[in-house]
């Protein structure tokens, strides 16, 4: 059996069925149900929330918006343009994180920064009005050290541009982290790089050290504007090493796997969400996971018409997304 609730002011064209019932909650307004045959259609107009039941068929509205959405039992949340912007959090964000607790559906946030701690990322949440814990967390640099566990063992020595949240993931870790014959070169962001630091990875990578990059992106999201991401640092070293990286973020899928072990649920009933097709919607794409794109911040939705792999949905923001899921 299907479902539908139009929002206010929607219409509703349902194909012809044995059986047709609309039901309106004792709580909402009355319905101005107008019924006639239009090429075998019955033609509904809501002033309130309807709910349309039926034997078989999808119904959506003739937007496409509203329809039998399935319901996904773990969510991968993008951060930046999607749960916040800058230093505020996006409307709506913590009602929707409440909402996924409140219904015990795990999530995890799986960011692409690597330059602060599972815990920074939580407090800055927390700061904004949005429940987190570290657990809830889970970015490159953990992902990076989860990968370099299953190449190398503790000790290996390693030559880190980044910052604190991934020098201390590694050193947790238990690698060295030095500039002397190091095994791999592993590059994050990095607001201090140096032509030394250039000069140094290339070195160690001509020299035979593995290439590791947190992620690939070109921007890097800020209060200003965008600034360069670590993707601009990543090509430099890559020029100069002559050397392409194993990249372990978004949109690989290196990193949804790990966070899809942490997070308990397999890839099939989970969905990804957030604002960049190129990193957040192929991920889901390269890994065999549903996407949800909002639009609250990189891409728009004429891009995602024309992007080669198309999000499995689209959404205003998250309280539309979480209206959908509640009907």
């Amino acid at each position: 059996m299907f479902v539908i609730r139009g929002p206010i002011g929607s219409s509703l064209f349902v194909p012809p069925l044995n059986f047709v019932r609309v039901f309106i909650p004792v709580d909402e307004e009355q319905l101005d149900k107008k019924q006639g045959a239009v090429e075998g259609r019955f033609l509904l107009f809501a002033i309130g929330r309807t709910k349309v039941y039926t034997k078989r068929g999808e119904l959506t509205t003739t937007d496409g918006r509203w329809n039998n959405v399935k319901q996904y039992k773990g969510y991968l949340l993008d951060l930046d343009g999607t749960i916040y912007r800058g230093k505020e959090a996006i409307p709506g964000a913590a009602a929707f994180i409440t909402h996924l607790k409140t219904h015990q559906i795990p999530y995890l946030f799986l960011t692409n920064n690597s330059s602060a701690s599972a815990q920074h990322v939580a407090e800055r949440l927390v700061a904004m009005g949005i429940e987190a814990q570290a657990r809830d967390v889970y970015t490159t640099s953990m992902a990076t050290a989860t990968y370099l566990q299953e190449q190398a063992p503790a000790g290996t020595r390693v030559y880190v541009i980044g910052e604190a949240g991934l020098r201390d993931q590694l050193t947790d870790a238990g690698y060295v982290v030095t500039e002397e014959d190091p095994a791999y070169v592993i590059v994050g962001i990095d607001r201090a790089f140096t032509y030394e630091k250039l000069a140094i990875a290339a070195r160690a990578i001509r020299s035979g050290a593995a290439f590791i990059a947190t992620n690939a992106d070109a921007a890097l999201p800020t209060d200003a504007g965008l600034f360069p991401g670590n993707g601009s640092l990543v090509a430099a070293v890559s020029v100069a090493s002559a050397t392409k990286p194993i990249v372990i973020g978004k949109p690989e899928s290196i990193i949804v796997r790990y966070a899809l072990n942490q997070l308990g649920t397999a890839a099939a009933d989970t969905l990804i969400v957030g604002d960049n097709l190129y990193t957040d919607i192929e991920a889901g794409a390269n890994s065999g996971l549903d996407s949800l794109l909002v639009l609250t911040g990189y891409s728009t939705r004429e891009e995602a018409d024309q992007h080669h792999a198309a999000p499995t949905h689209i959404a205003e923001n998250l309280p539309e997304w979480q209206q959908r899921i509640s009907l």
